[in-house]
């Protein structure tokens, strides 16, 4: 199985953010919300749309990028392979446009607020090192890991989790590079 392509985040500004897959249900250390999965963010269905697999590497048959910044969680881009047949919706007002990379149509500048509540986990600067497992790429992996809180859809708060992740690294990279993949417990 391919590893699984990650939503992508753009956070005050700044691209190369991914929407981290939490490792199991997890709530954050802070506040105790749930870990929010980039799959709950944005359903197509719910505005008609019914996405096919792209490619073993996009089975959900979309991709999305979000804004994170003072104005909360906000769609910009989706990405998605239509199932033939199915009325093409307006997101937003967005009209969809032919698009040719991995999908057939693709959504530019929505602008919809997202409600999503509970802890959003971003990462960037991926550990090349490090092996990956098939689902996703967990937290662990990257050098830069953010926690944003967002409470129906507005920012609440953001926490620096990095120094967490490069010392699991750093305490588990012999495990992890001899493929044992059943961690969990050690983020309990």
């Amino acid at each position: 199985m391919t590893t699984q392509f990650p939503d992508k985040a753009i956070y005050f500004g700044t691209e190369g953010w991914n929407l981290v897959i939490p490792e199991r249900e997890e709530r954050s250390e802070d506040c105790g919300n749930p870990i929010v999965h980039p799959d709950d963010i944005f359903k197509p269905a719910h505005y008609g749309l019914r996405p096919v697999g792209i490619c073993s590497a996009c089975w959900k048959g979309y991709r999305f990028h979000v804004s994170i910044d003072q104005n909360g969680l906000v769609l910009d881009t989706l990405a998605l392979s239509q199932d033939e047949g199915t009325p093409l919706a307006r997101i937003n007002g967005v009209a969809p446009s032919e698009f040719s990379s991995y999908s057939d149509i693709r959504y530019s500048n929505v602008k919809l607020k997202l409600p999503v509540s509970g802890i959003l986990r971003i990462g960037r600067d991926i550990d090349e090192d490090m092996p990956r497992p098939m689902y996703g790429i967990p937290s662990y992996l990257y050098r830069c890991v953010f926690e944003v809180e967002l409470n129906d859809g507005n920012l609440i708060a953001m926490v620096n989790r990095s120094a967490k992740y490069e010392k699991f690294r750093s305490d588990n990279r012999q495990r992890l590079e001899d493929g044992n993949r059943n961690f969990y417990a050690l983020f309990d």
